[in-house]
């Protein structure tokens, strides 16, 4: 899914990492140099904001799906810093390739839903 495919770069503009066992931290502002014009500053700083946000939005979509075992499988795919592969997630999650894929299916299928109130649902105009 692409909109989940982005979530490195926002992680990355908002200067996060995560790891099942950590929460960011939201209150650093960007680094700059003192001589810098004052509008590439404001600009990085909207721009670490707007990608905190969606790093929210994100997670807050998934928090929001009906299994955990979705959640389990959409944070390490594509949420955690180190992302495990589908056969470490079936092994994991002690289920076979056609469960997983099915699982992995409904979860991408809740996170539409969940992510903005439906937001890429609307878009793929299935709202």
């Amino acid at each position: 899914m692409e909109v989940l495919k982005k979530f490195g770069r926002y992680q990355r503009q908002a200067g996060l990492t995560f790891s099942l066992a950590s929460s960011g931290n939201f209150s650093e502002l960007p680094k700059h140099h003192p001589s810098k014009h004052v509008d590439k500053v404001s600009d990085s700083i909207v721009r670490k904001v707007t990608a905190e946000q969606e790093v929210q939005y994100y997670l807050d979509a998934i928090e929001l799906l009906s299994r955990e075992e979705f959640k389990y499988i959409l944070k390490n795919k594509f949420i955690v810093t180190d992302k495990l592969s589908n056969m470490r997630l079936q092994y994991d999650l002690q289920i076979g390739e056609t469960t997983f894929f099915k699982w992995y299916e409904e979860a991408l299928l809740e996170f539409a839903e969940a992510y903005k109130n439906g937001k890429i649902l609307a878009e793929l105009g299935l709202l």
